[in-house]
């Protein structure tokens, strides 16, 4: 909900999308067909075709080199709800497709960060997306990326304003909601989800007095220390599969 609406105006204040689903970068153009990317050279010959299920587009230079990438979003449904993976292109000199990455069920999208100086892709850390399979509203730990010299890095230790920024909006409905109810274990449960990402959000800003204390004030059922090595598991086995091992 509330990063639903960050997101479109993020995104809607800082990109040129695609209204007519084309684009001339460097000279290649660039189009949306038939839900097929399509990439053709100067010269008007078809260099590159992919098909997607339900793909959107928009143009970000996301090293500040004056050159602008693509950046692709693609869902596919899974369990009633939509899992997202975005696309990152390449068109200096040639077509490369520089890496893909699940987002879970959180929409991607992009800021500029004043701590880094250049825009990052924040995207849902799909290895919680479990938590998320029986709510409506979806609450997914963040995973920032930096993309530098034709590669996109994890950079989640390099960063601190946008996990406190996340977390602000995620205590305040929890908030919310304790307020509403007579807090007990079945309402930690009813917003797990959401106790999970401002938890995770935290180690990731390297908060830990303040995660614990977010723990034991949400989540008040008996089994907190089973939950806490669930979540140390789930952020491990996170971590060897974006280094490119399983």
């Amino acid at each position: 909900m509330r990063r639903s609406i960050l997101a479109a105006i993020v995104i809607l204040a800082g990109h040129l999308f695609a209204q007519e689903n084309q684009f001339i970068i460097n000279s290649y153009e660039v189009k949306l067909e038939n839900s097929y990317l399509i990439i053709s050279a100067p010269d008007g010959k078809e260099i590159y075709r992919r098909a997607f299920l339900t793909p959107s587009i928009w143009l970000s230079d996301l090293d500040n080199d004056g050159v602008q990438e693509i950046v692709l979003i693609d869902s596919e449904p899974e369990s009633g709800k939509s899992s997202y993976k975005i696309f990152i292109y390449s068109l200096f000199n040639s077509v490369k497709l520089i890496d893909s990455i699940s987002s879970g069920y959180m929409q991607p999208y992009d800021i500029i960060s004043d701590e880094l100086q250049q825009t990052i892709i924040i995207t849902g850390n799909p290895s919680f997306n479990q938590f998320n399979l029986d709510s409506e509203l979806i609450f997914l730990p963040l995973n920032l990326w930096r993309y530098e010299n034709f590669e996109l890095y994890l950079v989640n230790s390099e960063l601190y304003d946008v996990f406190i920024t996340e977390n602000e909006s995620i205590i305040s409905f929890l908030d919310d909601m304790l307020h509403i109810k007579k807090w007990n274990c079945e309402s930690s449960l009813e917003v797990l989800n959401a106790i999970i990402a401002a938890y995770v959000n935290y180690l990731n800003a390297e908060e830990y007095s303040i995660a614990s204390q977010l723990l034991q004030k949400y989540y008040v059922c008996e089994d907190i220390g089973k939950l806490k090595n669930k979540i140390d598991k789930l952020i491990k086995e996170g971590e060897l599969h974006e280094n490119g091992m399983e």
